[in-house]
């Protein structure tokens, strides 16, 4: 989950560099919306733990 975090995070700041601010506001909501509906939200929202007790992985 860090590795994703910093890649999207290296995606963010080069959109930013080079479209501004609305690209990366639009690309931010966009890949947020695909990955929870991918179902990798849940662990954003409950952190590694709480997403693999939710989905019986413990």
């Amino acid at each position: 989950m860090l590795a994703l975090t910093f890649l999207g995070g290296l995606v963010f700041a080069h959109v930013y560099l080079r479209r501004g601010f609305p690209a990366v506001w639009v690309l931010h909501g966009i890949s947020g919306n695909a990955l929870f509906t991918v179902g990798i939200g849940t662990v954003f929202l409950l952190g590694q733990r709480g997403a693999a007790v939710l989905t019986g992985l413990t």
